[in-house]
């Protein structure tokens, strides 16, 4: 994602996707090309998954599953669909810089930033279900079915990155008040984890296994 961006924009960000500060506004030609890549990826994906589905049915779900090209064809569908949220977080980051009223790149601008971004998947996620349950009394519902959950895939890891990106901010922030910046982030993250990980196993793993 880093050498996309650098691509089309010819600045390499750093590990975290950062870019030296003071950052530059982008065009707006240089933003659209970055969501068009972005996509682009989200077409792939659902290529990809829709592939999948009609290979297993062809030759039986039980069958494929264990195979090395089905295995293949998730992580690249899972893979597509994370440039897809990368690139759009960043792009719509591109347009928060490029207009003060965001406040990028304070933490505040990140939150408005994880805040549009949930909105917008919130609402799409609304009316690809709507679209979805509209279609299941058609001929081909399955394969609509199949494209409709690789994009709310794809728009889930969009929101989880916006909220991570808000994360390693506040902790770079927290962490560079104190002495031993290393630590600080350290006790920081574990205790996000320790504080996080039994709510996600009592009221999101268990409906997820129970759905499937």
């Amino acid at each position: 994602a880093q050498a996309i961006r650098f691509f089309i924009s010819g600045v390499f960000p750093n590990i975290e996707g950062l870019e030296a500060e003071p950052e530059m506004p982008k065009t707006n030609s240089v933003i659209m090309e970055l969501y068009t890549v972005g996509a682009s990826c989200t077409v792939i994906a659902i290529a990809v998954a829709l592939n999948l589905g009609h290979e297993a049915e062809e030759e039986g779900e039980a069958a494929l599953e264990g195979s090395v090209l089905h295995r293949i064809g998730e992580i690249s569908t899972s893979g597509f669909a994370m440039l897809f949220a990368w690139c759009t977080l960043f792009s719509t980051r591109w347009i928060c810089v490029k207009y003060p009223i965001f406040l990028m790149p304070s933490i505040m601008g990140r939150v408005l930033l994880a805040l549009v971004l949930s909105i917008f998947a919130g609402l799409m996620v609304f009316l690809l279900d709507v679209i979805d349950d509209a279609a299941r009394e058609r001929a081909g519902a399955e394969a609509g079915t199949k494209a409709i959950r690789t994009i709310i895939q794809a728009l889930a890891i969009l929101v989880g990155f916006s909220w991570e990106h808000c994360f390693d901010g506040g902790v770079a922030a927290v962490a560079s008040t104190t002495a031993n910046k290393a630590v600080t982030k350290f006790c920081l993250g574990t205790f996000v984890f320790l504080f996080l990980v039994p709510a996600w196993r009592r009221h999101i793993l268990t409906k997820v296994m129970a759905l499937e």
